[in-house]
């Protein structure tokens, strides 16, 4: 009867860990919302060129979220950021350049 016992206070616990074994190595993505997350960085940084309609020589607008995921999916826009190359005046922190990466990831939620 011991034994019995023993065996089934320990089976969820073999079970726990073999879980947590099978999700090692997977990336946990935090997902970002455009409102939320992504609007405030284009307001803060892209906006003063990016504008409807854009000025200062830039080609397009950052207004939307359908003009930002353009931007994203046809013109570089995470590796524009990631090298420094835009914006011109300041530069995203590691941590606003993974909130759009989350968002891409989570599908342009």
């Amino acid at each position: 009867m011991k034994k019995y016992l023993l065996l089934l206070c320990c089976f969820p616990l073999f079970l726990i860990a073999c879980t947590a074994e099978d999700n090692e190595g997977e990336e946990l993505v935090i997902t970002a919302s455009y409102s939320n997350d992504i609007k405030p960085i284009m307001d803060a940084y892209c906006i003063s060129c990016h504008s409807s309609p854009p000025v200062n020589g830039a080609p397009m607008q950052l207004t939307t979220a359908a003009s930002v995921k353009e931007a994203i999916l046809d013109r570089g826009l995470i590796e524009r950021v990631e090298e420094g190359s835009m914006p011109e005046v300041g530069r995203l922190s590691a941590e606003e350049v993974q909130r759009i990466k989350n968002w891409k990831a989570g599908g342009y939620e």
